[in-house]
């Protein structure tokens, strides 16, 4: 808009500002903040602005109102309008006093950037959130059902909007007891299959005078159901249990009724017997996780070798067999004990307990730890025993302790070439290899080829009863 000085025109200079700003103030609709953004405090009088932000400024004056929340006035100005009048001008703190006014009837979505600050403890701002998740929150419609399934994103956040906006909240559960809750029984929440039950629950521990045994009991009933759904056969339908759910439903049930009813009265007591005088909850401080212990080729691994020699050996020599979820420790029974017995050569059994006294009797005890570490030995010089998984080899440098100390045969010079390494705990040594790599010959010094070269077998002779060959691996 171009014009020139008129004999009534508030400026005798043109305004250097938009033509729309220049509009609002010949029309008295500026805003306070169009006002600052042009720097027009020396420059136009507060008349041109709009009755709200005038009446605001007319009140407070210009530099109060430049700390003032105005996307708030903008947004309830006709109802505070009237507070605002009445307020004394010299309150130290504007905004908040505003806040205390509309803060009990606006959701937390509705709040302005000044307020999402001041109330950040409110409002639901996470950006590994959905937004409509966020959304929820911020409106007051989340149920504690839906809180507690993103409890770590809002534990520490104002949930009162929610609860009392929560309809299955019919017993008015408190902030203070839904937290308190969640400091005490949160691993309980990943067991119930109704969460509605959730409700019941804590109104149970929290508000009905029982005693501590009540209390217990009343959640006994809830985990022992949920127990029940593990021993099923279907594998479909049985529920799988993490070792930290185990942990949680154990406080309030016993683990040797389960053992029995999951195990079977055989299997439960050889575990239990070999707990001796241990509690039974010291299953859930060894290094092999509940969930996988009772896993049946597990459990069967164990039982035959013992699980104080099973858990000792990973704590003492690198968790050769738990690592990575437990992986070789799942493979063990199908990959040796189906045929370990090895009735063609009984140097090779990986069965190496004497389970005859000196006068040929024999004896029901559990393995030696020597016995069981001359299991290990045979299982990592001979391989599996099960033909499909002839070609799994197993690097097992990372055994360290007594059993590296005792088998020094087995293991190379840490400063051995890392390509050398690897072929020989992989056992894909061969005289071309070595010829190749003739520098590293002086790290086979002292070591038995046949347990480090790939097995080259030769028929030898045949067995004592005639039918059968015997091979041997020519580098023995």
């Amino acid at each position: 808009m171009k014009y020139k000085t008129k004999k009534n025109q508030l400026f005798r200079k043109k305004l250097s500002m938009p033509e729309r700003v220049v509009n609002k103030v010949y029309n008295n609709t500026l805003t306070f903040q169009e006002y600052m953004e042009y720097n027009l405090e020396d420059k136009v009088p507060t008349s041109c602005l709009n009755e709200i932000h005038r009446n605001v400024v007319e009140k407070f004056g210009v530099e109060k109102s430049k700390k003032l929340d105005w996307d708030l006035i903008d947004l309830k100005g006709e109802e505070l309008l009237d507070t605002i009048k009445d307020m004394n001008p010299d309150v130290e703190d504007i905004n908040q006093e505003l806040y205390n006014l509309v803060i009990t009837d606006m959701r937390p979505k509705d709040y302005t950037k000044m307020m999402r600050k001041i109330y950040s403890d409110s409002v639901l701002e996470d950006s590994n959130l959905d937004d409509n998740v966020q959304n929820n929150f911020n409106n007051g419609r989340m149920k504690i059902t839906e809180l507690l399934k993103i409890w770590d994103h809002v534990k520490d956040k104002e949930l009162s909007l929610c609860l009392k906006n929560d309809v299955y909240n019919k017993e008015d559960v408190t902030e203070e007891e839904l937290k308190k809750f969640m400091e005490e029984y949160a691993g309980l929440l990943t067991l119930i299959d109704d969460p509605e039950e959730v409700y019941g629950l804590i109104t149970m521990i929290y508000r009905k005078n029982e005693s501590r045994e009540d209390k217990y009991a009343y959640i006994k009933t809830i985990v022992d159901k949920i127990l029940d759904k593990t021993l099923g056969d279907n594998s479909l339908n049985t529920v799988k249990l993490t070792n930290e759910q185990y942990k949680v439903i154990f406080k309030y049930t016993s683990i040797k009724d389960y053992l029995f009813k999951k195990l079977g009265d055989e299997h439960a007591e050889k575990l239990l017997d070999e707990l001796g005088r241990r509690e039974p909850t010291y299953l859930f401080d060894i290094c092999i996780p509940f969930d996988v212990l009772i896993e049946e080729d597990v459990l069967a691994f164990v039982e035959t070798y013992g699980l104080d020699n099973v858990v000792n050996f990973e704590e003492e020599c690198g968790h050769y067999l738990t690592k990575n979820d437990c992986e070789r420790l799942r493979m063990m029974y199908d990959m040796y004990l189906h045929y370990g017995a090895n009735e063609h050569d009984k140097d090779k059994t990986i069965f190496t307990r004497n389970m005859y006294d000196q006068s040929g009797n024999y004896v029901d005890r559990p393995y030696t730890k020597q016995e069981f570490y001359e299991a290990i030995r045979r299982m990592i010089v001979y391989g599996p025993t099960d033909i499909k998984y002839a070609d799994k080899v197993s690097d097992y440098r990372e055994i360290t302790g007594d059993f590296r100390d005792l088998n020094p045969e087995l293991f190379v010079n840490d400063a051995a070439p890392e390509d050398f390494q690897e072929a020989f705990y992989t056992k894909s040594l061969t005289p071309i290899f070595v010829r190749d790599h003739y520098n590293c010959i002086s790290y086979l010094i002292g070591k038995k080829l046949s347990t480090i070269f790939t097995p080259l077998s030769v028929k030898v002779s045949k067995t004592d009863d005639g039918l059968y060959y015997r091979f041997e691996n020519i580098y023995k």
